[in-house]
């Protein structure tokens, strides 16, 4: 892990995506919500934000459930600007594959040190959304290393797939229901729990454990062609947005299909649910690149870009740091003043707003933390 005080030509829109994916996660869920209680909005128009912005329980899908898949997909869209590049320039492929090797190490590490360093065996927490991640992101890079095609790349990426699909309905396991999948019954659920001796995030499994790491690795995948794609092009254009656009709508269709065969369900990362995230994430990157990167309307991603370019030290940061006690140190007098409404509102706004001037500040000084 080093810093790196230099920036390279970047796809500005991706920056901006990513930083838009991790503000959700750094506060800016419950600072949306406890704004929509300050202006008075309630009943079935706040039940339908505090919907989506849950997990759904087991089958189905809310837009909360896109945040983790989403930033995995921008990690593939990275790789042609990175791993691709830099195997044109001659870097032999066993370097890039030790490469990947220590990235993953270094994230898992990052995700371990979280519980690790409190000194308590049992709650220490291997699989971590850091562990899923790079883990995924080590597989994905495998197959962008040692495939050349775009098109060998999404066959190996399909295959994958399919596998999943496969291994998850037709391995049997001790105690399993046949044809049922359930929190207590599912394959991943069952190697979560025997594997290794790790506390699990549900008890019966852990929706970042074990074998999930095989979708993760074809959500880089995905994320690695559509990078491929817009690499192609010299300049940003109207009709790469297009493409990008249609491909997502086809994805998210094959998944919405796929998921009458096999259940979209985020806890396993079922193949369906992987290709009907990935369609998503695809037509909202087109969207940030035809808004930022073609239309030049740089200035819509300027709250954002911050917090993408540092996204594993804010991710990080926030668990090491206080930054609410901060917060609620020099506001919390002021919403009591104002009233409970406000106090919940300012305090999480402040949260918020010391974590984004940490990044700004980083920002403006062209220091990026590098994994």
């Amino acid at each position: 892990m080093e810093v790196k005080t230099t920036v390279k030509q970047r796809l500005i829109s991706l920056d901006a995506l990513r930083g838009f994916d991790m503000f959700w996660i750094i506060g800016g869920r419950e600072m949306v919500l406890s704004f929509l209680v300050l202006i008075g909005v309630g009943g079935e128009a706040m039940g339908v934000w505090e919907h989506q912005l849950s997990h759904a329980g087991w089958e189905g899908f809310r837009m909360w459930d896109l945040i983790f898949p989403l930033f995995l997909f921008m990690s593939g869209v990275s790789m042609p600007y990175s791993i691709i590049h830099q195997k044109k320039k001659g870097i032999s492929r066993s370097k890039l594959h030790l490469k990947a090797f220590k990235r993953m190490l270094i994230l898992v590490g990052i995700g371990l040190s979280f519980t690790a360093f409190r000194f308590q065996p049992e709650i220490i927490k291997l699989y971590t959304v850091l562990f899923l991640i790079g883990v995924g992101n080590y597989l994905g890079s495998l197959v962008i290393i040692y495939r050349d095609k775009t098109l060998s790349q999404l066959f190996w990426g399909i295959g994958m797939l399919v596998g999943y699909h496969l291994a998850t309905y037709l391995i049997a396991y001790p105690g399993q229901l046949n044809g049922v999948l359930s929190p207590a019954n599912h394959l991943a659920g069952f190697i979560d729990q025997h594997l290794l001796p790790t506390a699990l995030y549900m008890d019966v499994f852990d929706p970042e454990g074990t074998i999930r790491v095989i979708p993760a690795g074809v959500m880089c995948i995905l994320g690695a062609v559509v990078g491929s794609r817009i690499k192609s092009y010299a300049i940003a254009s109207l009709r790469c947005a297009t493409e990008v656009f249609v491909m997502g709508l086809v994805t998210l269709l094959i998944g919405y299909i796929w998921g009458e065969f096999f259940p979209i369900i985020k806890s396993i990362w079922s193949s369906s649910f992987v290709l009907y995230t990935g369609g998503i994430s695809m037509i909202l990157l087109s969207l940030f690149y035809l808004l930022i990167d073609v239309w030049k309307q740089k200035w819509l991603g300027f709250l954002f870009i911050p917090i993408g370019m540092n996204s594993i030290l804010i991710y990080a940061g926030v668990r090491y740091i206080n930054f609410r006690y901060t917060s609620e140190f020099f506001l919390g007098g002021l919403g009591h003043y104002l009233g409970e409404t406000w106090h919940a509102f300012i305090v999480i706004f402040g949260t918020v707003a010391l974590e984004w001037w940490l990044l700004y500040f980083l920002y403006r000084k062209r220091l990026f933390l590098k994994v």
